[in-house]
């Protein structure tokens, strides 16, 4: 079945499941703390009937679960009643989750980082080898974002094509890139490229010197 997109032709389509014998008289309700609505009538038997669609639904709502095209017919009014009510709590759930997932991510975009100018964050990643990269962070842009600079690492070999690393903070070897920060995990951390994040990395002050530990890198591939 196509998708419908524009709202006249959806409510059209919606319309459409009504016996075109009922479409004048039938009683539409709608949802006020969620998006679903509905249309009942009672046929010529004398049976209750609805049809009812949650959210931007084509087809038409059942007892907790989408039907196809088509109307529901009850036994009792009372059933038809318990039908609607199910729908329309169906409706304010999913509004209630939306709700809430948009004041959390609202939340984060308010959310201060606490990375600073001159912070260092370390990227480690490859396969069959571990690459270490430092990035220097020289300027903050806005709340959510901050420019960093690859520098380079001071380095020494411990092993065969394997050895240990510091940082060498402001003898940059990349360009200024702007990333977004993330709080996933412990530490704030920038995607630095597909294939790593750059986790910030805390040194230790000795004498008003600020010393990094060292990074153990192989290069075996």
């Amino acid at each position: 079945m196509r998708r419908i997109t524009n709202a006249s032709e959806l409510a059209e389509f919606r319309r459409a499941q009504i016996p075109a014998q009922y479409r004048q008289t039938c009683q539409h309700v709608r949802c006020k703390l969620g998006d679903a609505e509905a249309w009942q009538w009672t046929d010529s038997t004398g049976r209750p009937c609805a049809v009812g669609f949650l959210g931007r639904a084509q087809n038409g709502w059942r007892w907790s679960r989408p039907a196809a095209f088509g109307h529901v017919y009850f036994r009792t009014t009372d059933a038809r009643r318990a039908w609607l009510g199910e729908l329309f709590a169906r409706a304010q759930r999913l509004a209630d989750s939306s709700a809430a997932k948009r004041a959390e991510k609202a939340k984060l975009r308010a959310k201060q980082h606490s990375l600073q100018v001159g912070d260092i964050l370390r990227a480690s990643w490859g396969y069959d080898q571990t690459n270490i990269d430092y990035y220097e962070v020289t300027a903050l842009v806005g709340s959510q974002m901050v420019e960093v600079r690859e520098i380079a690492a001071r380095a020494q070999e411990t092993g065969f094509m394997s050895g240990d690393s510091v940082p060498a903070p402001g003898q940059y070897i990349g360009e200024a890139k702007r990333r977004r920060v993330s709080d996933y995990g412990a530490r704030d951390s920038v995607k630095v490229h597909d294939c790593a994040h750059a986790y910030l990395i805390r040194p230790t002050v000795v004498g008003g010197v600020k010393c990094y530990g060292p990074s153990h890198w192989t290069a075996y591939a």
